[in-house]
């Protein structure tokens, strides 16, 4: 699911069913848009169980 503030953040949470590693998955992503561009920042949690552990990941990224 995906909660949305404003078009400026997002918080984000779900979790995968009858999956070996994936489970619970989280993050939080920001948006800003200055003279026609969109920047935004994006992280995420994902726990995979015992094998991969927790994963964390950050995307930057611009639109236009």
């Amino acid at each position: 699911m995906e909660y949305e503030y404003e078009h400026l953040m997002f918080l984000r949470a779900g979790y995968k069913f009858n999956y070996d590693a994936d489970g619970f998955t989280a993050g939080l992503g920001v948006q800003q848009t200055f003279g026609g561009m969109r920047l935004f920042v994006d992280y995420s949690y994902a726990a995979l169980g015992y094998q991969l552990g927790n994963i964390h990941r950050i995307g930057v990224g611009a639109g236009f």
